[in-house]
C-alpha cells in the first residue's frame, strides 16, 4: 500500500514537507489511496511510469512529481525521478480467469484491481436478505419469491452475513485466497459457524 505510510512514502520519494504540514499531508494520503482501491481506481495512470514484469517478480517505478503533485507537496533537490516497488508474484489460473498471486497464496494487486466484484455483491446481498428475514416479518420463501430467486439460492447466499469479519475485510480489500471468489463462497459446505475455520479456509 504505497499512500498507507505517508512518512516513509515522502522519505523513499524526496518529498519536503515541514512538520506541521504532516496531519494535511496524511489525510491526502489516505483519500489517494481510497481513490485507488476504488472498483475504477483513479491516479493509477500518472503514478506508473514503468512496469517490469519477470517470471516470478513484478516492479512498478512510480513517479515522485506526481506522488508530490498528489499530496499538494514539493519534491526536495536531489530526489529521485521515480521510486520502485516490487512484489514476488506468481500467474495461477481459476476456471477462466488468470490471477497474479502473491508468494503467500494472496491475490495481488488488489487496490488496483478493486475487490472480487462477485464476492462482494453476493455479500451485501447476503446481508440485506439477512436484515429482513430478521425482522421475522417474512419468511424465506416468501422473500426468495419476491426476489425472483429460489429458497435454495438464498439460503447459500443468506450465509455469507455469518462471515467472520477477518473474511469480510478481506473481501471489501481484495485479500482472499487466489482460489476463492463469490462461487466458492456459496457452495453448500463453504461457510463454517467456526470463524477460526474460515479463517484457514480462505485467507
Amino acid at each position: 500500500d504505497l499512500f498507507g505510510d505517508p512518512i516513509a512514502l515522502l522519505t523513499r520519494a524526496g518529498i519536503a514537507v515541514t512538520p506541521e504540514l504532516m496531519g494535511e499531508i496524511d489525510h491526502r494520503a489516505q483519500t489517494v489511496a481510497l481513490a485507488i482501491r476504488a472498483p475504477r481506481p483513479v491516479h493509477v495512470a500518472e503514478l506508473v511510469g514503468q512496469v517490469r514484469v519477470a517470471a516470478r517478480r513484478v516492479e512498478i517505478d512510480v513517479v515522485t512529481a506526481a506522488i508530490a503533485s498528489l499530496l499538494d507537496a514539493d519534491l526536495a533537490d536531489g530526489a529521485p525521478v521515480a521510486i520502485t516497488i516490487a512484489a514476488d508474484v506468481r500467474l495461477t489460473r481459476t476456471g477462466r480467469v488468470v490471477r497474479l498471486v502473491h508468494r503467500d497464496g494472496r491475490a495481488a494487486a488488489a487496490s488496483s484491481a478493486g475487490s472480487d466484484h462477485s464476492a462482494l455483491k453476493l455479500l451485501v446481498t447476503a446481508r440485506r436478505w439477512w436484515a429482513i428475514l430478521r425482522a421475522g416479518e417474512i419468511r424465506i420463501k416468501e422473500l426468495a419469491a419476491r426476489e425472483g430467486v429460489s429458497a435454495s439460492w438464498m439460503t447459500r447466499v443468506v450465509r455469507l452475513a455469518f462471515l467472520s469479519p477477518e473474511i469480510v475485510d478481506a473481501v471489501l480489500a481484495g485479500n482472499l485466497r487466489s482460489d476463492v471468489d463469490g462461487l466458492t463462497l456459496i457452495q453448500p459446505d463453504a461457510i463454517s459457524v467456526s470463524w477460526q475455520a474460515q479463517r484457514a479456509r480462505y485467507l
